[in-house]
């Protein structure tokens, strides 16, 4: 009688071990594969942090650490509103100081109301000026300028000159008779003379900046009894921070 023999495992046995190498294979291409993938992206991670900044100089005799030098140019007074927040509070008690020294020599009460009428007229014409002219046309050969120039050869009569500014700002120093504000005075003397001379906006702007401080935190502080021009309606409680006389 023929026996049967039970089937043989050896090829069964040896396709499973092939299938599992074969595998095994693929597992070990793919975990190369990602690990190249992983150092690529280091890589190029490196290299983005190690980029030049834009604001940065390139080495040269100035800048031989070759720095990251950031971009401070700062933007111009006649881009901003004539009376934006400076975020600055002043000190009322160290100005309400200052101004009694400051009119410690003032001879009498009518020279004390020349001095905060001119300092206040002083203030509006220089804002009038920016508000109604300067601010849509400032450009040195602007007519605008007329209206502070006094020229013979046009035909603009203007309410008030550099020229006049010049000369009531140093009336209020001379009815004074102190030295506290001295430099501020000359100080805008000597920048409406340039004002004149160049037809420099930014120069006008800082000129108002210091008049506007000189009006309402010095001479005329507190404000209350003041008679405010339209274009300075916004611009009662703006504190500049500019006068020397000022700073502690």
């Amino acid at each position: 009688m023929l026996k049967i023999l039970p089937k043989t495992k050896t090829k069964k046995s040896s396709f499973h071990m092939q299938r599992n190498i074969l595998m095994l294979i693929i597992l070990c291409f793919s975990m190369t594969l990602m690990a190249c993938q992983e150092k690529k992206d280091e890589n190029e991670e490196l290299a983005g942090s190690e980029e030049v900044p834009a604001a940065q100089v390139e080495e040269d005799s100035e800048n031989p650490d070759n720095t990251v030098i950031e971009n401070t140019e700062e933007e111009l007074l006649s881009d901003k509103d004539m009376h934006y927040n400076t975020g600055i509070e002043p000190d009322t008690d160290y100005i309400l100081k200052v101004q009694g020294e400051l009119f410690e020599n003032v001879s009498n009460e009518d020279d004390l109301n020349i001095i905060k009428k001119t300092a206040h007229s002083l203030h509006m014409y220089i804002e009038s000026d920016i508000f109604y002219t300067l601010q849509y046309s400032h450009k040195p050969d602007s007519p605008a300028w007329n209206n502070i120039d006094d020229d013979p050869n046009d035909d603009v009569i203007p309410a008030h000159t550099g020229e006049d500014f010049i000369n009531d700002i140093t009336m209020i120093y001379e009815l004074l008779n102190n030295e506290l504000c001295k430099n501020d005075i000359e100080t805008m003397k000597e920048q409406m003379e340039y004002v004149l001379e160049a037809h420099d906006i930014e120069t006008f702007y800082l000129i108002h900046q210091e008049i506007h401080d000189f009006d309402y935190w010095l001479i005329n502080y507190p404000t209350e009894n003041l008679e405010m021009a339209p274009p300075d309606w916004n611009g009662i409680n703006v504190y500049f921070d500019v006068l020397e006389c000022l700073q502690k």
